[in-house]
């Protein structure tokens, strides 16, 4: 009962976040955020998936079909993800990954290619 409601509340959310991108005058920002908001509602899904498989909501071919548009959607968002993580103003030195290892930047337009 309680991921119901947890799904309830992220398609309240999608709706929304929806409508506002439908809104949005800035077209060059527009592919990217809507990729953010693909893999945002992918993650989602895939967890709280439990009610959504056990009551027959989705296929097993619609449920492959998400992992198939989460990489989509990665792979989309990949060149932008410098951009992404600075705008959350998170010092270097606390970024672990090997993708910001030494220069971030650097690193970042690298795995792009």
């Amino acid at each position: 009962l309680q991921q119901l409601a947890q799904l309830h509340g992220v398609h309240f959310m999608i709706d929304e976040f929806i409508q506002a991108i439908t809104k949005e005058k800035n077209q060059s920002i527009k592919p990217l955020i809507v990729e953010l908001g693909k893999l945002f509602a992918i993650g989602q899904i895939q967890r709280l998936a439990e009610p959504i498989i056990e009551g027959g909501f989705i296929c097993p071919m619609k449920w492959s079909m998400l992992y198939t548009d989460k990489e989509a959607a990665l792979k989309a968002i990949r060149p932008h993800i410098a951009v992404l993580l600075d705008s959350f103003g998170i010092p270097d030195k606390y970024l672990l990954s090997e993708v910001v290892s030494g220069n971030p930047y650097e690193n970042f337009l690298n795995r792009a290619r």
